[in-house]
């Protein structure tokens, strides 16, 4: 161990650091997970002769 002291306000200090890496490490990866292509799901629905095409972004196309 080192020969100087450790005082309270700076193990405070140090400890607060630490717990706000901590949580923005977390933070970070849930952004960072969030960020992740989506694979858009398609569903196609056929009804007197005509083909509706609906997609994951709320379009649709009737044929």
């Amino acid at each position: 161990m080192s020969s100087n002291p450790l005082s309270r306000r700076e193990f405070l200090k140090l400890a607060g650091i630490a717990g706000a890496t901590v949580g923005l490490g977390a933070g970070l990866g849930g952004l960072v997970a969030a960020c992740g292509e989506e694979e858009p799901s398609t569903t196609t629905t056929t009804a007197a002769g005509s083909t509706t095409t609906s997609t994951a972004a709320g379009s649709t196309t009737t044929v």
